[in-house]
């Protein structure tokens, strides 16, 4: 395995001094991250500083592309060094106004002005009511559109950053062929079901009345549920200017999409270097008897030496 790691301004491949390299992308919130152990330089010639370029490729395949970030060093000289992908430049904060326009608009829209090369692999179509985002980061503005659309739509879709060119696609057109099974890749694995911290069989939607001075109230709500879980209530405060029909489906579309147990999985596996978060698998485990498809909210590559392990978080649609 030819792992080769180009620092910006180093002339050599950094991964030669490297004792662990590591790399985790996140379905959402936070940008890929690759973390490096470096290390001293016998020869003097490296200098480590934020802000410099860092590209990761592997057997030829351009796996990222960031900048360092954070550099520490202890007393061994060794350095850990922190890179993170361009989606790093959304958390910027700001007051932004989005217009009547989709989600995949939105995100252009956001990714043109803040000077990020971006590309809308999958398009969104329901168009979303204007809204004042105030001081929220580029990418909570960017993720506002995902969830209005995912409410209204069921369409899942999410953002990634691929080797420098930020994608906009949704779930479904991520799932590979990829199998991952008792006898092939899996190692090791951990199977949760849950009903905390996302999951409401009760939703109460409440809209302004400035005629009477009091909220109009719409619940939704499934009694057998209820009855096996309890009582596990979402509240929705809606726009004013949202039809009856508008919040009845609102509320409708949210209890669908939260009624229900979170399945996740966890699995240690031999690396496969085509898996980001947002791409799905096949997984088959016969123990669980678990044949069903299943996608990556959390990857970890690790790579040492000649050994590239994975360690998944998965969740089912």
């Amino acid at each position: 395995m030819e792992i080769k790691i180009d620092l910006q301004g180093y002339g050599e491949n950094l991964a030669d001094l490297c004792s662990k390299v590591e790399y985790t992308t996140i379905l959402h919130d936070q940008p890929g991250k690759l973390n490096l152990f470096v290390q001293k330089d016998p020869n003097g010639e490296l200098s480590i500083t934020n802000g410099l370029q860092v590209k990761l490729t592997v057997n030829g395949f351009e796996l990222f592309l960031g900048y360092v970030f954070h550099v520490g060093m202890d007393d061994e000289e060794t350095f850990k060094v922190d890179c993170y992908d361009q989606t790093r430049y959304l958390k910027r904060e700001e007051i932004y106004l989005t217009k009547e326009q989709t989600a995949s608009d939105i995100f252009k829209q956001v990714c043109s002005e803040a000077g990020l090369s971006h590309n809308v692999k999958t398009s969104t179509n329901f168009m979303l009511t204007p809204y004042l985002h105030d001081k929220k980061s580029l990418y909570k503005v960017i993720k506002w559109g995902i969830d209005q659309n995912l409410i209204n739509t069921n369409q899942y879709c999410f953002i990634r950053d691929n080797f420098g060119m930020i994608e906009f696609t949704d779930v479904n057109s991520e799932l590979t062929d990829i199998e991952i099974s008792d006898d092939q890749l899996a190692l090791s694995y951990k199977y949760e079901l849950s009903i905390t911290p996302d999951t409401f069989n009760f939703i109460k939607v409440v809209r302004n009345n400035y005629e009477t001075g009091l909220r109009d109230v719409w619940i939704t709500k499934d009694s057998e549920t209820m009855a096996k879980w309890g009582h596990l209530q979402k509240l929705v405060v809606a726009d004013e200017k949202e039809s009856e029909e508008q919040i009845t489906a609102l509320s409708d579309s949210l209890l669908m999409l939260h009624n229900r147990e979170t399945r996740t999985l966890s699995v240690t596996a031999l690396g496969n270097l085509n898996l980001k978060a947002g791409n799905g698998i096949i997984l088959k485990l016969d123990r669980l008897g678990i044949i069903q498809n299943m996608w990556i909210n959390k990857v970890t590559h690790k790579f040492d030496k000649d050994t590239h392990i994975m360690e998944l978080e998965l969740f089912i649609i």
